[in-house]
């Protein structure tokens, strides 16, 4: 069963994958990817074993926590059916300048949103995370 989706496979989102597999929070089976049409999120998934798809309903619908790590013009990109597929989902946001007001307009019918900002050194599982939550 897949519980975490990524929508983006960029530097942060592959070193949050790596690091998830690595402290054994979920298998590579339990993870999907989906990204921009560049070759990252194949890479993601040949390099870590998790699964790749180019179907945003699996990456939005099926898991329950949906990772967005993509960068902060494509949130412009998110649609109603994005909305959607995310009711009663986890959000967890790591797209810088996006304040969860602004990313509770896109997902209006999410579980929670969580912003989070990992910093650069979390690429060699170095950093550290602050984040903020919509509903304490």
């Amino acid at each position: 069963m897949l519980k975490v989706g990524f929508l983006g496979a960029g530097r942060m989102a592959s070193a949050m994958v790596e690091g998830i597999l690595r402290n054994r929070s979920f298998t590579s089976s339990e993870i999907i990817c989906y990204s921009a049409p560049d070759g990252t999120g194949e890479a993601l998934a040949e390099r870590t074993g998790i699964a790749f798809t180019k179907e945003l309903h699996r990456v939005c619908g099926e898991p329950n926590t949906v990772v967005l790590a993509f960068k902060p013009q494509q949130l412009s990109e998110m649609t109603p059916n994005h909305a959607l597929l995310t009711k009663g989902k986890l959000i967890i946001s790591i797209i810088a300048g996006s304040t969860i007001d602004r990313l509770a307009g896109y997902f209006p019918e999410d579980r929670n949103i969580v912003r989070s900002m990992p910093n650069t050194p979390g690429q060699i599982g170095a950093g550290i995370t602050c984040y903020a939550s919509r509903y304490p």
